[in-house]
């Protein structure tokens, strides 16, 4: 047991880094980014082709998200430069058809196997006490934990963040700031933290596939689901939470035909929709407006 929780709690970090990203990019987009799956991927088959190369595993993590963040940039610049994509049904269709196209494109350069990351050895494990920390836990909980503190404190102390998250609530505001728009810069910062993301995905996880950005945001929509998208701090712990809950139910899951997040995710469907199955709620609902209005009646 206690080695599930400190798979979930890896998990954990790597779903909070990947949340602070996609919170960025929806807030910027005013829409869930649905192409932040394919980013993803990209990251992660980056990886994957660096340590084939034989090249260290710090080029492979500085590579990915420098590719991804031009990426996330060029994507936003298409995306604005067509007015008419500027509806949100619009901006999820666009989103759904960069991820459909992440997928194929690697289907048709890589086929439809399963590709291994092996980067270190697997018998570098360290104990402590009962539990068993190999080096990609470190290496996970290292790299998640410094960009988020950087993430923190750029947003949070520096001028050039608070001149961003400025910008994300006031358009006018964040142009006039250096000439920057702050809609590029959130996206290369949040398509930078999903190449970081898909990286240590791939190393943890040993495994690169095509179905690994539809999988990621399978977990993306049980996040917004859970606490909504806009809010960076209560996403990350949202994230934390849908970590530990799949970490300790993927065991006794594995028998099931889909993941387990498939599951988790129509959990939160019924229980969002469980309030309208209820038509008293309802009736309350539809009678406040009313009560308060003889009371504003009243009192005039």
């Amino acid at each position: 047991m206690a080695q599930h929780a400190i798979h979930a709690l890896a998990l954990g970090c790597l779903y909070a880094l990947l949340a602070a990203g996609l919170s960025l990019m929806s807030r910027a987009q005013r829409s869930l980014y649905l192409a932040y799956g394919g980013l993803y991927l990209v990251g992660a088959y980056v990886t994957w082709w660096t340590l084939r190369s034989s090249h260290p595993i710090w080029i492979a993590l500085v590579l990915a998200p420098l590719l991804c963040g031009m990426l996330g940039v060029v994507l936003t610049g298409i995306e604005r430069s067509v007015q008419a994509w500027r509806s949100e049904r619009s901006q999820l269709l666009w989103g759904l058809g960069i991820l459909i196209c992440s997928m194929e494109a690697y289907r048709a350069i890589m086929g439809t196997y399963h590709r291994k990351v092996i980067a270190i050895d697997s018998h570098q494990i360290h104990y402590l006490g009962p539990l068993m920390l190999s080096d990609m836990h470190w290496l996970v909980f290292g790299c998640a934990f410094g960009c988020g503190a950087w993430l923190h404190g750029f947003l949070t102390t520096s001028r050039p963040g608070l001149a961003l998250q400025a910008g994300l609530e006031d358009q006018d505001g964040g142009r006039r700031w250096r000439g920057l728009n702050p809609s590029y810069v959130t996206a290369a910062l949040g398509a930078s933290l999903a190449g970081v993301g898909g990286g240590l995905a791939a190393l943890y996880l040993n495994d690169v596939h095509p179905e690994m950005g539809l999988r990621i945001m399978h977990r993306i929509l049980c996040l917004a689901m859970i606490g909504g998208l806009s809010n960076l701090r209560g996403v990350v712990l949202a994230a934390f939470g849908l970590a530990c809950v799949e970490g300790i139910a993927a065991p006794m899951m594995m028998d099931l035909p889909f993941p387990v997040e498939v599951y988790l995710l129509l959990v939160l469907l019924m229980v969002s929709l469980w309030p309208l199955s209820k038509p008293e709620l309802n009736k309350k609902h539809d009678a406040s407006p009313d009560r308060h209005r003889e009371v504003t009646l009243d009192s005039l």
